[in-house]
């Protein structure tokens, strides 16, 4: 009987022990999965803070038989700007931008919010671009024409000199080649017009059609070899191996979210991300972004 007692005891302390055990690696893990969560939280918030406030030059290099051999043009194009204020990380934007040599610059909207009042640093921005090189062609937004003062903000734009397209072309010329660059007016806050857009264009030369909204594909058949857009930024928040969650017009899992999209044989859509951010100050996995477009001849000597 003493021999029973003595193994149960020997036996209870064992659970006990195991007991124990168990419930210090299950608090081990616990603390282990912590740590993870937290560093994964604290790795979030520097990638947010990246992609929000360090803007960096996108490239992109497209291929056309209008040009003659060996040459090329390059368009730098500035999305959704939305009134973002970099601070001294404006001096770095416009240093990388000097640095790319841009024949032209093509703005494609929202470059204020639609609750902007007070324009004064984004025309000192357009003020530093002009500077910079005065050929500047520029598209207004829906944030611009949803804005109570935005038709003011555009008049503004205008005085500096700046070549607002709104159902309008003009003819660009560079390095002994000539295309066509078209604006249309916004999709959803303006009147678009598309036979008024490209009225008169010579249509052998290259056509660049610049809409703010890249949703113009589903309402007509544009006669341009690219179209220039922003408005998504991306969906803002991507996730890997998904990108864009949801986008504004487009509803959820876009397929028109960001980049290069061949719409056919001879046409081409480019969305560009843009560089702020609207309705909450967030971008993850999605940095804020210009974009220098080159064009180059297909053609061989």
């Amino acid at each position: 009987m003493g021999y029973l007692t003595v193994k149960a005891r020997i036996l209870i302390l064992d659970i006990k022990t195991r007991k124990s055990e168990d419930e210090t690696l299950t608090v081990d893990i616990v603390k282990k999965a912590f740590m993870l969560l937290a560093i994964l939280f604290i790795l979030s918030l520097f990638i947010v803070y990246i992609d929000v406030n360090i803007p960096k030059i996108n490239k992109i290099t497209l291929k056309t038989n209008k040009f003659p051999s060996g040459t090329n043009i390059k368009l730098l194009q500035i999305s959704d700007l939305h009134s973002m204020d970099f601070g001294d990380e404006y001096k770095g934007l416009l240093r990388k931008i000097t640095d790319t040599k841009p024949d032209a610059i093509v703005i494609t909207g929202d470059l204020i919010d639609h609750k902007t009042e007070d324009f004064e640093h984004v025309y000192n921005f357009l003020d530093k671009l002009y500077k910079l090189n005065p050929n500047i062609y520029y598209v207004p937004g829906n944030h611009e024409l949803g804005n109570r003062k935005g038709l003011a903000f555009i008049k503004g734009v205008s005085d500096r000199k700046i070549a607002v397209l709104r159902n309008k072309n003009l003819l660009f010329s560079s390095k002994n080649i000539e295309i066509n660059i078209c604006g249309i007016d916004d999709l959803y806050n303006g009147r678009p017009n598309i036979e008024k857009t490209f009225e008169g264009i010579n249509s052998s030369l290259y056509t660049i059609l610049l809409s703010h909204a890249p949703n113009i594909i589903f309402t007509t058949t544009p006669n341009s070899d690219l179209i220039l857009s922003g408005h998504t930024h991306g969906g803002q928040i991507r996730l890997p191996f998904i990108g864009a969650v949801v986008i504004p017009n487009q509803g959820f899992m876009p397929k028109y979210d960001k980049g290069l999209f061949k719409l056919s044989d001879d046409r081409l859509l480019y969305i560009d991300s843009g560089l702020g951010t609207s309705v909450f100050p967030i971008r993850f996995l999605n940095r804020s972004q210009v974009t220098l477009v080159t064009l180059e001849s297909s053609n061989e000597n």
